[in-house]
């Protein structure tokens, strides 16, 4: 699917006081979380 509506609902979670956002798949969780894949938003 289109990656607007996740960066989209990464803004609006930053811009409430969040400080980082991570997009991923289940899959990859694992993976993003350890900084391997994934597309990591930092306010």
């Amino acid at each position: 699917g289109s990656m607007a509506p996740k960066i989209q609902a990464c803004i609006w979670f930053l811009e409430a006081g969040g400080k980082q956002a991570l997009i991923t798949n289940p899959e990859n969780i694992g993976r993003a979380l350890k900084g391997e894949s994934g597309t990591l938003i930092t306010a």
